[in-house]
């Protein structure tokens, strides 16, 4: 199982993302959680095959009026702990 680890910059807190993150994951069939972080960012971590990781990826960044400046991204293998996904506070 593949883990994607994203960190997302810009203008993307109190407007949605997390739930329409959540929600196209959801989609795709994939596991994990999505968060805001105290520095204004928002940070993902979805379990999954790569294909659906990528295709998540791509349709939080173009699919959402999110005003995203910057993603930090990174693939690794993972054993995933969660049975969902779900929104953290």
């Amino acid at each position: 199982m593949e883990c994607l680890n994203a960190r997302f910059f810009g203008k993307v807190q109190g407007i949605g993302f997390r739930g329409f993150a959540m929600q196209n994951a959801l989609k795709l069939g994939l596991k994990g959680w999505v968060k805001n972080c105290e520095d204004g960012s928002v940070e993902l971590e979805a379990f999954g095959k790569k294909e659906a990781l990528e295709k998540l990826l791509k349709e939080v960044q173009e699919g959402f009026a999110a005003r995203i400046e910057q993603v930090e991204k990174e693939f690794s293998k993972k054993q995933c702990a969660y049975s969902s996904f779900s929104i953290r506070f």
